[in-house]
């Protein structure tokens, strides 16, 4: 008969301790020594009255007795003495949790040895670890953590002038009437007490000495924060140190501060998060004067460590549905020595040769505003259709905040396009394109390449004329929008959504320009639906391409290694003839698979395999592979 293994009946058993009024958390057994005399195995347990779960892996965490990479203890005093030493260590993360009259004991027990399995044990039997030849002891620490104190009076105190500092409540920086006193929040409070001083330019505020008093009768806790604002200063002389042949009134622009400008140490981390982001430092250091000058205001110097200004780069990726491909560039970042940058870009696939050239100059006219030009040639070659474009486009970009990006600009397109489908026999078509693309980009992801928390959400509308023929005139719009949540730390766990929808509204199908229209699958819609083949096909099964548009994706990804990760997603959607999605007109197709994620510096390297949900024999394979760089979104 096979056994569960002694790890799983330690977790069964740990849960339902949790469901009881006692609860007792058992830890591994500690270490024997590598080296020097024997050590004796023993292991932790926390047990008490009232102890929940949570705050016993709170408690366990200040446990020098349940380290693992800690040597044994040579014999049971030196044991018992160690675990006398951890009481002061749980008092203490028991205050810190708002226990203010919390108990602790420790007690040593002996265990009785386990004789190792016999050469008939049945599978399962063996321990997870071997046991040392010497007795085994249990280090058992009685908790009992009482009442849960809570927040009572709590008052904010200036000390000197408050030279026109108004602090903020205490429930403001989260000393809320009520909730638990936990130290954690205290000490918080404290540290956003100092932050909002200095943003409003009191740069040399300090804290004064904070006082807490315990009222073991009422079990209210009372806190009172005192700060010294100081005076109001001014930003002094910004000096900029290892510029090289960066222009200095681009490097003035970029921080957007200037001397005079009120003090604000959250502009300065703003700034050098900027000279981060112009792509032409390899590391940004801000320094910040400890005392004002002789004028009375405070200088800021910014170090700084340029890149190269040229690179060469590339990426290369396999889809199953549309075979190898890869991509090409060249970069320079200081074209003219104020940070403009150029880009030239190919790119080619099964079907697909493209190239491109981008000039971005930043800080154009005024802050945080970029002009941005380009020069496109495209040759793709699909079911759908063949087509062969040359397009040219300018484009201002502002950004508005920290997280927002909004542009608008005009696009200049020439087309000769052969609709391929049965619908249209063939037809060819040369279309001059005139368009006004607007769009809107939020990003509040904590990574742009490997993201775990936030959200991005992205829309785009681009209003097109044909110059030759005045009655084709229509607008395309897509919004798209990416959501992650951070489920667990430890294995990183992360759930990622994303969702799409597209419209084209002022003329019918057949009158859109077979490459404007929307298509869905593929390794970047819906994974296991081959490419474009998700939505309204003809009688040869080739795409049509449709008006409107649906996708949706759910992805979770753990990543139990610092550089293995693995994925189970699920993706579905179609592409629809009607404006508006209709359902009944077209059944949304779905894909589910599995993948590896390997951790680079650059991104994820990506693999994934999915197979479609209802396979339609006649357009499906029986699975899909997509290798490239990067999350799949």
């Amino acid at each position: 008969m096979v056994r569960p293994s002694p790890s799983l009946l330690l977790l069964l058993l740990f849960l339902l301790a949790g469901c009881g009024r006692t609860m007792s958390i058992p830890t591994p057994f500690g270490p024997a020594p590598t080296g020097g005399p024997p050590g004796i195995g023993y292991r932790v347990q926390l047990t008490g009255e009232g102890l929940s779960a949570e705050l016993a892996g709170r408690l366990r965490e200040v446990l020098e007795t349940a380290r693992a990479d800690l040597p044994a203890p040579p014999n049971r005093v030196v044991l018992l003495r160690q675990g006398q030493r951890d009481l002061e260590r749980l008092r203490a993360a028991l205050r810190a949790r708002g226990y203010y009259d919390g108990r602790v004991a420790v007690r040593l027990e002996e265990e009785k040895a386990v004789p190792s399995p016999g050469p008939g044990a049945a599978i399962g039997d063996e321990e997870t670890e071997p046991r040392p030849p010497h007795p085994r002891y249990r280090l058992v620490f009685e908790v009992a953590p009482g009442p849960l104190y809570r927040f009572g009076r709590r008052r904010i105190t200036l000390l000197g002038p408050a030279h026109g500092f108004r602090p903020p409540s205490p429930g403001r920086l989260g000393l809320k009437d009520g909730e638990p006193a936990l130290a954690e929040r205290i000490l918080a409070a404290e540290a956003q007490l100092l932050r909002t001083a200095r943003r409003a330019g009191h740069a040399m505020a300090a804290l004064g000495k904070r006082r807490v008093v315990v009222d073991h009768a009422t079990r209210l806790v009372e806190v009172e924060l005192a700060l010294t604002p100081g005076p109001v200063f001014a930003f002094g002389p910004v000096r900029f140190e290892g510029a090289g042949d960066i222009d200095e009134r681009f490097l003035q622009r970029r921080i957007r501060f200037a001397p005079g400008d009120r003090f604000d140490p959250h502009r300065v981390a703003r700034a050098r998060s900027l000279l981060v982001s112009s792509g032409l430092f390899s590391a940004v250091r801000a320094r910040i004067a400890t005392e004002p000058d002789a004028a009375g205001t405070i200088p800021v110097t910014f170090e700084l460590t340029p890149r190269k200004p040229r690179s060469i780069g590339g990426a290369v990726g396999v889809h199953s549905d549309r075979g190898p491909g890869g991509r090409l560039f060249f970069q320079h970042r200081n074209l003219f020595g104020g940070g403009e940058s150029l880009r030239i870009e190919g790119r080619g696939s099964r079907g697909l040769v493209s190239g491109s050239v981008q000039l971005r100059i930043p800080e154009f006219l005024r802050p945080a505003q970029d002009l941005v030009t380009s020069a496109e040639y495209a040759d793709e070659r699909s079911d759908a259709f063949d087509s062969r474009s040359v397009a040219l486009a300018g484009a201002i970009e502002r950004e508005i905040g920290t997280r927002l990006k909004v542009g608008y600009g005009v696009r200049l397109r020439r087309a000769d396009i052969r609709d391929k489908t049965l619908a249209t026999a063939g037809r060819n078509e040369r279309f001059r394109l005139l368009s006004l693309p607007v769009s809107a980009v939020y990003d509040g992801r904590d990574n742009p390449f490997d993201p775990t928390e936030g959200t991005r959400v992205v829309l785009v509308a681009e209003a097109f004329q044909d110059t030759d023929d005045a009655d084709t005139r229509f607008l395309r719009t897509k919004l798209s929008q990416t959501l992650y949540v951070r489920l667990q730390r430890q294995p990183r766990t992360v759930l990622a959504l994303r969702g799409a929808l597209g419209t084209i509204l002022g003329v019918d199908r057949v009158d859109i320009p077979a490459d404007v229209r929307f298509y869905a699958g593929g390794g970047g819609s819906i994974r296991g639906i081959p490419f474009q083949m998700a939505g309204p096909l003809d009688a040869a099964d080739d795409p049509l391409g449709g008006r409107s548009l649906v996708e949706g994706s759910v992805e979770l990804r753990l990543r139990p290694f610092e550089k293995l990760g693995f994925v189970a997603f699920l993706d579905g959607g179609s592409a629809f003839t009607a404006m508006i999605p209709d359902l009944r007109e077209e059944t949304p197709r779905f894909g589910a698979g599995l993948g590896i994620r390997y951790a680079t510096p650059v991104g994820p390297l990506r693999l994934d395999v999915a197979r479609p949900l209802r396979r339609n024999e006649d357009v499906d394979e029986p699975f899909e592979l997509y290798i490239s760089l990067g999350q799949a979104f």
